[in-house]
């Protein structure tokens, strides 16, 4: 994703912008995946590792990147209160 587009991005929830989530933050992420306890804002369980992500500039939502787009749907969004790494 080109960061050109990434600065005309804005987090649905707060209307701030988005960064891309490190690495760290993707493997902590996986991680929980893996283990089945990563839910999205609507309660559904992840089942699949997250390619990539973005976090909203508050650091409290991610949202995911799936084959290159951004999800950016509320529904979807993923609280993370540590996901302010980026990179």
């Amino acid at each position: 994703m080109e960061d050109s587009f990434l600065l005309l991005l804005r987090c649905p929830r707060t209307g701030g912008g988005l960064e891309r989530a490190g690495a760290e933050t993707l493997a902590a992420l996986n991680d929980s995946v893996r283990k089945g306890e990563l839910a999205d804002a609507s309660g559904h369980k992840l089942e699949a590792p997250l390619e990539a992500a973005l976090v909203s500039a508050c650091g409290r939502w991610l949202y995911p990147v799936r084959e290159g787009i951004p999800v950016l749907l509320v529904d979807q969004a993923i609280k993370a209160a540590n996901a302010k790494d980026t990179a």
